[in-house]
């Protein structure tokens, strides 16, 4: 799944594709790799946190 992709007119977007529809956030003026990287960081880091429901 591409999270990050380039936008038409210069940087990046953030596009989500959901059970429910589909979110785009920016453009971003930083480099795709970079924004790539950092969710990646981030969904990494979720992942290893154990989820409680209270």
């Amino acid at each position: 799944m591409r999270i990050v992709s380039p936008f038409e007119s210069g940087g990046v977007v953030i596009a989500l594709e959901l059970t429910l529809g589909a979110v785009v956030a920016g453009p971003f003026d930083v480099p795709e790799s970079t924004l790539s990287g950092a969710i990646a960081r981030v969904t990494a880091a979720q992942r290893s946190t154990p989820i409680s429901i209270h």
